[in-house]
């Protein structure tokens, strides 16, 4: 995250049970910085999250973030 001046945000999915849930990395967030989210499938694989409006949006500054990320994530 340092590296690439950016937040980053794990949202943990299990297929079997129908969860979805933040994945703790104790991380920060920084409202001056752009925020990616990622999704960790069935404790397999990494996908980038994203938000189609009109364009689909996978890179996020404080004010485009969609509400229910933000209230997921617990993002001020």
């Amino acid at each position: 995250m340092d590296v690439f001046n950016l937040n980053i945000y794990i949202l943990s999915q299990n297929e079997i049970l129908d969860i979805y849930e933040p994945y703790p990395i104790g991380n920060l967030y920084d409202c001056r910085k752009n925020t990616i989210f990622l999704i960790h499938e069935n404790n397999l694989h990494f996908k980038l999250l994203g938000h189609f409006d009109d364009i689909m949006m996978t890179y996020f500054n404080h004010n485009n973030i969609p509400l229910e990320l933000k209230k997921m994530f617990n993002l001020k």
